[in-house]
C-alpha cells in the first residue's frame, strides 16, 4: 500500500510544489486547480518510472488497493493524468469505472466509512481532469462535502449546538463527526481545486477552524493556545486541543500542545487556499515556526 500511495502522490508533488510557491507569492495566481496541463511540459524520468510502476500494479477491478475505497485509486488517476496519460487511456478508464461504483445519491463517493476524506480526494481528482465531462459529479461532490461541514445548527457528539464560538465550528472530520485539521485541509483543497473561490462561505468558515488549530495566542482564541508563539499547527482544537506529537514546555495553567510537520503543512496550505497573504497575522505567524521542533515522521 505504501509504495502505491507514494508513487501516486510523487507525481502530483512534482507538479504542485512550485505552484504552491506561486500561490504563496500571489493567491490570485491560482484561484482553482493549480496543476498545469500535461501537454505544457515534457514528462520527467521520475514521472515515467512512477507511472510504469502504477500501471504494473493495477488491480483487475481497475483499482489500486480496492479494499480501502475510492481514495487511493483517485490519487493514482490524478497522478496518471497529471503525468501525461489521457483520460481515454485503458488504465484510466478502468479506474474511473471502479471509482464510479462508490457514487452515492447524495453526491459523495464512499462506501461504509470516511465519506469526507474519500469524497475530497475524488473531487480533487475529477477537478484535475481535462474538459467538462465530470461537471455533474463535481457539483454533486461540492454540495455533499459542504453538507458534512460543522456549521451553524449542527450538534456535537454531546448534543451541543454548533455556533461560531464552538471549537468544532467550520471544521470537517472523516464524516459528520469530530473535525480535525487533516480532514479540513482536504476539504478546503478539494473545494479550491474544483473552482470554489476563497471567498465562499464554506472556505471562510473552515478558515475559522484552521486558525484555531494554529499555536499562536494572538490569533487563536482557544484556551490551549494562550501564550503560544511558534505558529505551527496541531491536529484539532476540539476537546481542549489535541496534538499527535504531545506537549512541550510547561506554561502557567498547564502544558502547551506541540505543533508538528504534517499538520503545519496542512494548515499553511489551507491558509493559502483561503486567500490569506503575508499581511495577515496567521500567515505571518507561520514564518515563526521552529522547524527543528517539527518531527519529519509526522
Amino acid at each position: 500500500m505504501k509504495k502505491t500511495y507514494l508513487a501516486a502522490t510523487m507525481i502530483a508533488a512534482l507538479l504542485t510544489g512550485s505552484a504552491l510557491l506561486a500561490v504563496a507569492e500571489d493567491p490570485a495566481a491560482a484561484p482553482a486547480g493549480i496543476t498545469a496541463p500535461p501537454e505544457s511540459r515534457p514528462q520527467t524520468d521520475a514521472e515515467k518510472k512512477a507511472i510504469d510502476y502504477l500501471i504494473a500494479h493495477q488491480d483487475p477491478t481497475g483499482a489500486w488497493l480496492p479494499q480501502v475505497g475510492p481514495a487511493v485509486t483517485a490519487m493514482v488517476v490524478k497522478g496518471l493524468v497529471q503525468g501525461g496519460k489521457p483520460i481515454d487511456d485503458p488504465a484510466v478508464k478502468k479506474a474511473l469505472d471502479f471509482i464510479e461504483t462508490f457514487r452515492q445519491k447524495e453526491g459523495g463517493y464512499f462506501k461504509d466509512s470516511n465519506p469526507n476524506y474519500n469524497s475530497c480526494v475524488v473531487l480533487s481528482m475529477f477537478a484535475s481532469l481535462p474538459g467538462d465531462k465530470f461537471k455533474d459529479q463535481i457539483k454533486g461532490l461540492q454540495d455533499f462535502l459542504k453538507s458534512l461541514q460543522q456549521v451553524e445548527g449542527k450538534t456535537d457528539s454531546k448534543g451541543n449546538t454548533i455556533t461560531k464560538d464552538h471549537p468544532w465550528y467550520g471544521g470537517a472530520g472523516y464524516g459528520e463527526d469530530r473535525p480535525d485539521l487533516s480532514n479540513t485541509s482536504y476539504f478546503i483543497e478539494a473545494l479550491h481545486d474544483s473552482g470554489t473561490p476563497a471567498t465562499d462561505p464554506a472556505i471562510q468558515k473552515a478558515l475559522v477552524f484552521v486558525t484555531r488549530s494554529q499555536m499562536n495566542g494572538e490569533t487563536n482564541d482557544q484556551t490551549f493556545a494562550k501564550g503560544a508563539t511558534d505558529g505551527g499547527f496541531i491536529y484539532t482544537p476540539a476537546e481542549g486541543g489535541e496534538s499527535k506529537f504531545g506537549d512541550i514546555d510547561k506554561l502557567e495553567g498547564g502544558s502547551q500542545l506541540r505543533s508538528y510537520g504534517s499538520m503545519t503543512y496542512a494548515g499553511f496550505k489551507s491558509l493559502l487556499y483561503a486567500g490569506l497573504t503575508d499581511k495577515d497575522p496567521p500567515r505571518q505567524s507561520c514564518h515563526q515556526v521552529d522547524h527543528r521542533q517539527l518531527d519529519p515522521r509526522i
